[in-house]
């Protein structure tokens, strides 16, 4: 009867919302299921907490229920291969079978879990410590990089994984030997949305971390080569940035 189009509401932990299931052809309704956190598809499957406490696999185009699993304090899904990547907010994460909802693997980090990436069959975590880099078949800990206590937002791309700290800095660093391939201080005293790649180009935004003019001071976004770290170009951005989202062109 045609796609299905999952709206969904991005939902707060703990918040009962709703999230529904359209006929993307006609756009008659199909189906609802309550939720308290982001859904998230894969495979005909849609996973979502309907309390913290609780997960819920759902049929995506018929909405009958096919696994529950307790889980408490849940604060982010993630889909890497076969698997689905439950994160809580002490820092434990659970790596489950799409399928049936059963546990594969489990780790627990010593500090809170700021951002994750899937690589090449690991999975990568930014901690309030370091960075993590998990086998994403076993979960055991492959390398560790540290960052001295700073958060921030991690990407993986071509091999690398990608860094943006608070601080206004931008590491990029080898996801197989953990070694560091660059250095670069983006903008200081400015934060940083979380770094995108395309081919051969880095894009990243900066903004003030000042939040209490009435007036955002301007941003910038930058395209960078990510073989060294050096500039390509910079575009002022006036009003405030708060993301950088790459198109088709």
């Amino acid at each position: 009867s045609g796609s299905t189009v999952h709206p969904g509401t991005p939902g707060q932990p703990g918040t009962l919302q709703s999230t529904i299931a359209f006929d993307g052809q006609q756009g008659n309704r199909l189906w609802s299921a309550p939720v308290a956190l982001q859904p998230m598809i894969a495979n005909e499957t849609l996973v979502c907490g309907i309390t913290d406490q609780q997960l819920v696999a759902y049929d995506s185009h018929l909405g009958t229920t096919i696994w529950k699993d307790a889980m408490v304090g849940v604060t982010q899904l993630f889909f890497d291969d076969d698997l689905l990547i439950v994160v809580t907010g002490t820092g434990t994460i659970a790596a489950l079978n799409q399928v049936d909802g059963s546990l594969v693997w489990r780790y627990v980090s010593t500090s809170p879990i700021e951002s994750l990436d899937a690589a090449d069959a690991s999975l990568l975590l930014l901690t309030t410590q370091g960075i993590v880099s998990l086998s994403n078949v076993s979960g055991t800990r492959q390398w560790f990089y540290p960052l001295q206590g700073q958060s921030g937002t991690l990407r993986f791309a071509q091999g690398a994984v990608y860094v943006a700290l608070p601080n206004g800095s931008l590491i990029a660093i080898d996801a197989t030997t953990a070694k560091e391939r660059w250095i670069k201080t983006i903008e200081k005293g400015y934060l940083l949305t979380p770094p995108m790649v395309r081919g051969a180009l880095l894009y990243i935004g900066s903004y003030s971390a000042n939040t209490s003019f009435a007036a955002m001071p301007p941003g910038h976004i930058f395209a960078m080569n990510i073989s060294d770290g050096s500039p390509v170009w910079n575009l002022k951005v006036t009003g405030g940035l708060e993301s950088v989202v790459l198109g088709t062109a």
